[in-house]
């Protein structure tokens, strides 16, 4: 899929969906006629697509599960080619099919947009769907009648800097068939399940691309490869390594992005974009689903092999722990601590 930048949205319709008090079910609130959106309002809401689904974001490419029987597929491949009526009425039927899934819970009133546009260098065609939870927010304004400042309550506010309850994904019309990037803040917290699930899996009806396997190891190789290419000291090298471990080994990360790792453990006069650059080189342009089984194989051990031909061996925690690795100015030796009592030795 191409970067995404450089939108023409040429149709776009607001849904919304509420909860009354007491219920299970989102009930839907549609919407008759395509919005005129002022030029800052549609500014806004590309440089929040750009930013949750372009270069160094933590976006996923998904599926259609079944295409040929896929609802969503169905509908959403209909909103390209129908004419603003058809466009209206699909959207619609798009946004029923939501709310028969979305279930109550820490789930707020959203509005949810429908796009229909192009971008990229080659414009390609695109429909966009955007799911925005509304909060309740404060404005800081200026009484007319005084020269002082008030605070005045803001309802249903959508995609504020600090905003992440939001939802996107975007459906490219290829030669061969389409291809589907999504980003949805849950998927960092609850990867496959819960929160996230509803959305791709029972709305969408996509599931997310199983090479999951795949790019956990290249990713470990790959940045394992940058650091050991990198001007930097052994000790600086090792501390760096103990990160990749931590950051990869982590249960709690389920979305792996270079970025984030760059920004993370690289220190501002480390290169970090030589870093990002190197990555995107090799294809990571974006996050990937995490293989846990294949991340934990990667980081449970760790060998430091040395020029004299000895080598030391451990699981990354206690190496992490109780191993630390100094730099000889005198020398231009390494010098390897082991903070433990030798208690056996063959």
């Amino acid at each position: 899929m191409n970067e995404f930048y450089d939108f023409k949205l040429n149709k776009v319709i607001i849904h919304k969906l509420f909860k009354n008090k007491g219920e299970s079910n989102f009930s839907p609130e549609f919407s008759d006629d395509i919005v005129n959106m002022s030029i800052d309002a549609m500014k806004l809401i590309q440089e929040r697509m750009v930013d949750a689904l372009g270069k160094n974001s933590k976006s996923i490419e998904v599926a259609f599960v079944d295409e040929d029987t896929n609802k969503a597929a169905e509908l959403v491949k209909k909103l390209f080619t129908q004419n603003t009526n058809e466009f209206i009425r699909i959207s619609k039927n798009l946004i029923s099919k939501l709310s028969n899934v979305q279930r109550a819970g820490a789930i707020k009133n959203s509005a949810i947009l429908v796009f229909l546009g192009k971008f990229g260098t080659y414009q390609n065609e695109c429909v966009i769907i955007l799911k925005a939870e509304s909060d309740t927010s404060v404005q800081l304004v200026k009484e007319k009648s005084e020269e002082k400042f008030a605070l005045s309550i803001v309802e249903n506010s959508l995609l504020g800097s600090e905003q992440k309850l939001y939802k996107i994904v975007i459906f490219e019309k290829c030669d061969d068939g389409y291809e589907v990037v999504l980003f949805d803040k849950n998927l960092d917290y609850f990867s496959s399940t819960g929160a996230a699930r509803y959305f791709y899996r029972d709305f969408l009806e996509c599931d997310i691309k199983d090479t999951s396997k795949i790019l956990t190891k290249q990713f470990f190789a790959l940045t394992s490869q940058f650091i050991s290419s990198m001007t930097i000291s052994d000790d600086r090298k090792y501390s760096l390594q103990n990160a990749l471990s931590s950051y990869l080994g982590s249960p709690g990360i389920a979305i792996v992005e270079a970025r984030e790792f760059a920004n993370s453990y690289f220190s501002e006069n480390e290169n970090r974009d030589s870093y990002t650059e190197f990555m995107e080189k090799n294809e990571y342009t974006r996050g990937f689903r995490k293989d846990l089984d294949t991340a934990t194989k990667l980081t449970k051990k760790r060998v430091l092999k040395y020029s004299n031909g000895l080598s030391l061996t451990g699981s990354a925690q206690a190496i992490a722990q109780n191993v630390k690795v100094v730099n000889d100015s005198e020398t231009g030796k390494t010098q390897t601590l082991i903070l433990g009592e030798l208690v056996s030795q063959k």
